[in-house]
């Protein structure tokens, strides 16, 4: 699932991770980019929605009832970003939708899809309230909506309330149990700091899929935040078993192995990351305090040398240590 906006978890945890979730995106990070095969469904339905809605309000410029207002173009930060992640190009939501959507519900009242696409407006424009407001509608109509579930729960993690949003997810996952689904739900656990729930997601989707090298990646983040860092390296080994390139796994196996003071296994695992420019500027960083922890001022010098290159701030923290 493409996402626009990286969840408050992954940027807490760098990591959940990236990472909570998110996380737990981080390789979480890089979410994936395939589109469930709702989220394709709905973008298209979305799509065709608002070329009707533009085509209503060329039909019916001069109807003062639609109300005009300006467009928003500040980015509004989210938790988590709605299902229909992407409408085409030319569709560009601004305030002046709302009154579009709220004509079409005009026109069609019991319409679960016309509560849907203004709760979306809404959500796209931050004012995740309103947004739940309808979304409850649209699931009023037809309690199996799963993407109406799916965006009323990031909604309501939007908003700070994560029970609300767990439950909501819940009910997604009986329908249709996708991975960003058992992703949102873990981060809301995390951010309810019940890692146990979050850990939990994390196996089930293992459990469902061997081969998730995601979830194991996000699973081993979990336990690099709660300092179990030999339950972290093996999880981090076996996304890079899976996913022998994911350079990520190998930047957060070098921290695990740091902290248990496995130096020479901590070196090469950076040196990977390096090569795979994944977390470009700390992995030299890292590699160089690695290097001063065994007492190797010069490969720390070197790792300064191209780290001024990449990040001159960390280049400078880097210098200074090694000249205490």
């Amino acid at each position: 699932m493409k996402i626009k906006h990286i969840p408050i978890f992954f940027a807490t945890i760098r990591i959940i991770m990236l990472p909570i979730a998110i996380c737990i995106t981080a390789g979480c990070s890089d979410l994936s980019s395939q589109s469930s095969p709702h989220q394709q469904k709905t973008t298209e339905q979305m799509a065709a929605s608002f070329r009707n809605l533009k085509r209503f309000e060329a039909q019916n410029a001069t109807q003062s009832h639609l109300e005009t207002a300006p467009e928003i173009t500040t980015p509004i930060p989210s938790y988590t970003q709605q299902h229909i992640p992407e409408i085409p190009a030319e569709i560009v939501i601004s305030a002046k939708d709302v009154a579009k959507c709220k004509e079409a519900i005009r026109l069609r009242p019991d319409s679960e899809k016309s509560y849907f696409d203004l709760g979306y407006v809404y959500g796209e424009l931050g004012l995740y309230r309103k947004a739940i407001d309808n979304y409850l509608l649209a699931v009023h109509f037809s309690p199996n909506y799963v993407d109406a579930l799916y965006n009323l729960g990031s909604a309501y993690a939007n908003i700070g309330q994560f029970d609300k949003a767990i439950a909501t997810y819940k009910k997604v996952v009986v329908i249709d149990p996708t991975d960003d689904v058992y992703r949102s739900l873990g981060m809301a656990y995390t951010r309810l700091d019940e890692t146990k729930q979050a850990i939990e997601i994390c196996n089930q989707e293992i459990s469902s899929d061997p081969k998730h090298f995601e979830a194991y990646f996000r699973l081993g983040l979990i336990y690099k935040e709660i300092d179990d860092h030999n339950k972290a390296t093996l999880q981090f080994l076996e996304v890079i078993k899976l996913e022998p390139k994911h350079g990520q796994a190998y930047y957060y196996l070098a921290n695990s192995y740091r902290h248990n003071k496995l130096y020479q296994k901590a070196i090469d695992a950076y040196q990977q990351a390096i090569s795979l420019s994944a977390n470009l500027g700390m992995s030299h960083y890292e590699l160089g305090v690695t290097y001063l922890d065994i007492n190797s001022t010069n490969e720390a010098m070197i790792q300064y040398r191209s780290l001024k290159n990449v990040d001159k701030k960390l280049a400078m923290q880097l210098f200074n240590q090694i000249n205490l």
